[in-house]
């Protein structure tokens, strides 16, 4: 992404401020709409009215570039109610691609140490030049080591899962694009480096159509001029009264595409159904909003799975259900979200276009 395309990366960066909108009207539609999610593990349910937006942290791709921002919601105990993830930059083609409510802690200390370990262990007389929180495989986030050979300028990179600190396999785009890989199989990938597959005019186009409705809801709530520092520290309740809150998320907008009530990936972190969760943002930009589980009996995917690994549909169960739910074959948004979840099931639907 950052060779011999700067002008576009560069043009097409979110600021933190604008990060900022999206994430506080996400949480918004969150704390109205009470969307599905994992309720809290610590045992009570807290509504999100009553929680703080915090400082963003900035996730890299595997390339080594800025992919996106993560807002934690916590409660007035700093205790971690959930995170928001939005887009770094426009070419993802959403503003917020996940909102995730749990109050699992990470540990980005703990996992930088271990990639750091890991890189002296296999490359013991190599320099380390960049230790970064990377998300790796969406929503799945850990810690990147480089490594540089001092001789030759070489460059290795060592991914760690946020948890447990044990490596993940890297697979380069190349690799994606023309050898067979295990798809059951846990590795790191470069969101970025396969954004030249789709098609960028499009993804651009969803992620202003998005921006537009986050404004409209921004500018509808008064706080134009305001700023992450006015906000900061106070509870969504204090921003504005909750049911002034509700009025205003649940207002017609000009906007064609449709985000509200769910307009994202509400990811239950015991397992990445990235598959069902794109299915139901996709489904919600036609009004039709189903269940997580419908979805999956659909799709012929276990819900919830026994063992709590990740689950994808083929291909060819996941377009049945575009096809009977939604009525659409060969989507263009449906193949550009789908190869984005699992680049390996989904990349020749993207090029084969006269495969159903």
């Amino acid at each position: 992404m950052k060779s011999g395309n700067a002008m576009t990366w560069d043009e097409n960066i979110v600021t933190e401020d604008l990060a900022f909108k999206h994430a506080a009207v996400a949480m918004c539609e969150h704390a109205v709409f009470d969307l599905p999610s994992l309720v809290s593990d610590i045992g009570d349910d807290v509504s999100w009215f009553d929680c703080i937006l915090g400082e963003p942290l900035l996730l890299f791709d595997v390339n080594q570039s800025p992919v996106m921002y993560v807002f934690p919601v916590m409660d007035w105990h700093r205790i971690t109610r959930g995170r928001i993830f939005v887009a770094y930059t426009k070419l993802l083609g959403s503003t917020v691609l996940s909102v995730q409510r749990h109050s699992l802690d990470w540990d980005f200390r703990h996992a930088m140490h271990q990639a750091c370990s890991t890189a002296i262990e296999r490359y013991p007389e190599w320099m380390i030049s960049q230790v970064v929180p990377v998300l790796y495989d969406m929503p799945d986030v850990g810690a990147m080591a480089v490594v540089t050979n001092p001789r030759t300028g070489r460059c290795e990179k060592i991914v760690v899962n946020i948890n447990s600190g044990a490596p993940v396999p890297i697979v380069d785009s190349e690799s994606l694009e023309s050898s067979e890989i295990e798809t059951d199989k846990f590795f790191a990938w470069s969101r970025l480096d396969m954004i030249r597959h789709l098609d960028q005019t499009s993804l651009l186009r969803q992620w202003d159509m998005e921006n537009k409705w986050t404004l409209d809801r921004w500018k509808r709530l008064s706080w134009s001029d305001k700023k992450f520092e006015d906000m900061q520290g106070l509870q969504l309740c204090s921003w504005k009264e909750p049911g002034e809150i509700e009025r205003i998320m649940r207002l017609d907008t000009e906007c064609e595409v449709h985000v509200a009530p769910v307009r994202a990936h509400y990811v239950s972190p015991q397992a990445g159904y990235c598959t069902v969760a794109a299915a139901r943002m996709i489904a919600s930009r036609y009004n039709v909003f189903d269940s997580n589980k419908y979805v999956a009996s659909v799709m012929g995917i276990p819900w919830p799975n026994p063992d709590g690994s990740s689950q994808w549909a083929t291909a060819k169960e996941e377009l049945k259900y575009y096809k009977d739910r939604l009525n659409k074959n060969k989507s263009k948004v449906f193949s550009d979200y789908a190869f984005l979840s699992n680049p390996l099931n989904y990349k020749k639907e993207i090029t084969d276009k006269g495969k159903g």
